[in-house]
């Protein structure tokens, strides 16, 4: 039998029928809801409910789907990394596939990592906070932007010391010394990828003394420490060699050898100079060249990052121009 509503089809009056009114609504039962046409306050409270939990159930699931996503790709890249770095290992082997592309296999990996760190830096809470911040991110662009003038006027200008024309002359060469000096003077980074990868190992030795507890549960491994662990590592010693090899007196060298490889001529069509010669076009006619006579043969880019013994080298002290006649 169905209870009779008393404010089915008329309003309540006074603050007293009101509650008992809503009282009715919500003390309804499903099989008097089934006899009736007209929606009740619960019923509108359900749906509401009903479509909260749905809402927090798809927010849930795309968090999910997001999280995995990005744990897959970080997966995928650390693959990519540490397959590039093993490559390296085989260099000066017996497989002269592995040897003609040992370069490549090289940048992609030190690129890679520095991607790879780049996002474990950016993810962490420290600098997701202090990067909500308009100061901080103004602040970044002007110091980054200083660095990189600063750079590329000590570029130029060692560029003038060793050759004594303007850097112009040599747009490439310019262009990597230029990003070998913010490299440099971004090797203070490399306190901080240390730090990093301290907080990381110390988060695996946590959870292997957990793991030796009787009384321990399940815990999902540390994969993601471990790999920036390792990671952290070999970015650090690549780091290191690089800088050694590119000390105040070295870098000389190697920008005289880099010259040669990105903007010095071998053939030319001047009678006036011997064949042998290599030379850059200045001017905008290029009618006028900087000659090296010096007999230097640089094999390749490969050569030249992976070389650390400059001995070999000697810069001519002076560059002659002359007129090219053609």
């Amino acid at each position: 039998m169905i209870k009779k509503r008393n404010y089915q089809y008329r309003s309540p009056e006074s603050p007293e029928q009101q509650v008992e009114a809503i009282y009715e609504e919500l003390s309804e039962t499903p099989n008097e809801k089934s006899k009736r046409l007209n929606d009740t306050l619960k019923d509108y409270i359900i749906d509401i409910h009903s479509i909260l939990r749905k809402a927090e159930l798809n927010k849930t699931i795309e968090a999910n789907r997001s999280e995995y996503s990005e744990n897959f790709s970080i997966g995928i890249l650390t693959a990519i990394i540490l397959t590039c770095f093993l490559l390296n290992l085989g260099a000066n082997g017996d497989i002269e596939w592995l040897n003609n592309n040992i370069l490549t296999f090289r940048i992609v990996g030190v690129a890679l990592a520095a991607i790879f760190l780049g996002i474990v830096i950016e993810r962490s809470s420290f600098f997701t906070e202090l990067w909500k911040f308009n100061v901080t991110k103004f602040f970044a662009t002007i110091s980054f932007s200083a660095l990189v003038i600063f750079s590329y006027g000590k570029a130029s200008a060692e560029i003038n010391s060793i050759f004594g024309i303007v850097a112009s002359a040599m747009p490439f060469t310019r262009a990597i010394t230029t990003g070998i000096y913010v490299i440099k003077k971004f090797y203070f980074v490399l306190f901080f990828v240390g730090i990093l990868a301290l907080v990381q190992m110390l988060g695996v030795v946590i959870y292997v003394h957990n793991r030796t507890k009787p009384d321990s549960g399940y815990e999902k491994p540390p994969l993601l420490s471990i790999a920036i662990f390792v990671i952290s590592l070999l970015f650090i010693g690549w780091c290191i060699h690089l800088n050694n090899s590119l000390t105040e007196n070295a870098l000389p060298k190697k920008i005289y050898r880099l010259a040669h490889i990105l903007d010095f001529n071998a053939k030319h069509s001047c009678k006036n100079l011997p064949g042998s010669a290599t030379v850059i076009f200045m001017g905008d006619e290029q009618s006028k060249v900087l000659v090296d006579e010096t007999a230097f043969l640089e094999s390749s880019l490969q050569s030249f990052l992976t070389s650390t013994d400059q001995d070999d080298i000697v810069i001519p002290p002076h560059f002659p121009q002359v007129a090219c006649d053609n």
